[in-house]
């Protein structure tokens, strides 16, 4: 009997492998050139759109933001430049930290088990990701730096906003390219990591520089609006830039080989539920699926499980050994209270309804960095049923953790505002204590929100059909901050606290306490 043997002409590359899949798709899909073309005529409809929208409300917040105010006002340190610099910062690290934890190239669930087992050579069953990772990060970024640029007041000129735009692509290939490089050599982990605390370290960076309140971003005669921004030399950043990206992309190429795949059965099992929460509109999933492929850690038991005397004791001690072994938690917490310090710097969020959207913000967001023991408890129902608690008891407990975070947070952020103005530090103080365990109370609701309700009817917008269901599911939640912020907004707009908003402000703490620990019946239709 004759033994068969393998011709390596015969043998597919990776290339025509996937060439063969996407024609295998086409026949099955069974559309006609009329369905293609009608898509992509709904895609470049719904673009414009959207980008019509994003423009015009840029354009409605730069004229807000790039208000002059009182040139000889001691309060405003940094300008407009150094804020801008600030986000370029920070949209550059949330581009890594994005890419980092999303890939940055893979294939989908269904490559990792039917292509990655071949013997095809791996670069060539990648490089179609490799192409449409590189161009989504550089366009992503330029518009991103463009569109920052644009709201912190630089000229709305050719010259300047294509400057800027040639900097931000170079920059995002750059960077992505960077990160690939590292996801080949499997430590895309430590550049996810350097990203985050550069993310959260450029408001601290900030409280800084307005604490020293001299150096070169400090305040100019124009009472911190960016004068005519310097086009000359963006282009000669964007021509370095763009040769630095040109190597790195090179090697990115060449290292795609050697992806393993451990590597790309992560990444796909990353995407693949990145994906399904973005469609969803279910924050609290995409959150999830963002924070995967951390390293589990073995730890010792600790020393505070001691004090430990009931069911009580026991979930407040075990909300805050989880609280402290977050990791980047002890820097979210002062950036998130830097930034609303920073944002003041902006005329128009110092005060009035600037400052009580800065305020809400804020508020809820470090609540809900604080209710990380509702998040997991709403993935792992056990971890409440395990407890000698009532439901309602149980919430109300973890609500403790994340009205305490928010209270901190809301005290330093409003401190700029507060203090110097004369008036009794007393009312404040409870004030924003009471104002963050209502946030903490609203972070514990959208942390048990039930899942989207897909049977709810389609809402009509120009972008196409919103389904009411996730809507209503991801704003469950925010819609109790709003009530809560509102004998504080009082406050921040009238720029004093009184006993009566004191009151004001307990009552629907407790009113949103209540709200939260409601446990609604379980639906059996």
């Amino acid at each position: 009997m004759r033994t068969l043997t393998a011709d390596p002409e015969e043998q597919l590359t990776g290339r025509e492998i996937r060439r063969l899949t996407a024609r295998a798709s086409a026949a099955r899909s069974g559309r006609g050139a009329v369905e293609v073309l009608s898509s992509v005529a709904y895609a470049v409809v719904c673009v414009a759109v959207t980008v019509g929208l994003v423009v015009g409300i840029a354009d409605a917040v730069r004229g807000v933001v790039t208000l002059s105010s009182d040139a000889q006002d001691p309060d405003m340190v940094l300008s407009l430049d150094a804020v801008r610099a600030m986000l370029w910062t920070v949209v550059g690290a949330l581009s890594v930290s994005l890419a980092a934890r999303l890939g940055p190239v893979g294939v989908s669930d269904a490559g990792v088990r039917w292509w990655v087992p071949t013997g095809v050579d791996r670069s060539g069953l990648l490089v179609g990701s490799w192409w449409s990772t590189l161009a989504t990060w550089t366009v992503g970024t330029s518009v991103a730096a463009t569109t920052v640029a644009g709201v912190t007041g630089v000229p709305v000129t050719g010259a300047a906003l294509g400057g800027v735009a040639l900097v931000g692509a170079g920059a995002g290939a750059l960077l992505v390219a960077a990160v690939g490089v590292l996801q080949a050599h499997g430590i895309a982990g430590s550049a996810r990591r350097a990203a985050d605390g550069v993310v959260a370290l450029v408001p601290v960076l900030g409280v800084l520089w307005i604490l020293v309140g001299s150096g070169p971003w400090s305040g100019s005669d124009d009472g911190g609006v960016a004068g005519p921004a310097p086009t000359s030399g963006l282009w000669l950043v964007a021509v370095v830039l763009a040769a630095a990206a040109l190597v790195v992309v090179l090697v990115w190429r060449r290292s795609l080989g050697r992806l393993s795949a451990s590597v790309l059965a992560e990444r796909a099992g990353t995407a693949q539920h990145a994906g399904a929460a973005t469609l969803s509109l279910d924050t609290r999933e995409l959150a999830r699926a963002l924070g995967r492929g951390r390293a589990v850690r073995t730890r010792r038991p600790s020393r505070r499980l001691r004090v430990v005397r009931g069911p009580r004791t026991a979930l407040l001690v075990a909300e805050a050994l989880a609280l402290t072994r977050t990791p980047g938690l002890l820097l979210a917490v002062p950036a998130l209270a830097c930034s609303a310090v920073v944002a003041q710097q902006v005329p128009a969020l110092r005060d009035g309804a600037g400052l009580v959207v800065v305020t809400a913000v804020v508020g809820l967001r470090a609540a809900q960095t604080g209710a990380r023991g509702a998040s997991e408890a709403d993935v792992s129902p056990a971890l409440d049923a395990m407890l000698p608690l009532g439901s309602r008891t149980t919430r109300m407990l973890r609500t403790v953790f994340p009205a305490l975070v928010s209270g901190v947070v809301l005290l330093a952020a409003l401190a700029p505002a507060v203090v110097g103005e004369g008036a009794p530090l007393g009312p404040w103080v409870l004030l924003t204590v009471l104002a963050g365990a209502g946030f903490g109370a609203a972070a514990v609701r959208g942390a048990y929100r039930r899942p989207p309700d897909w049977s709810a009817p389609l809402l009509a917008t120009p972008a196409g059909a919103l389904p009411t269901g996730a809507v209503s599911s991801a704003l469950r939640g925010p819609d109790l901050a709003l009530v809560v912020v509102v004998p504080l907004a009082v406050a921040v707009v009238v720029g004093a606290a009184s006993w009566g908003l004191v009151v004001a402000q307990a009552v629907v703490a407790v009113g949103a306490v209540v709200v939260a620990s409601w446990v609604p019946a379980p639906d059996h239709g």
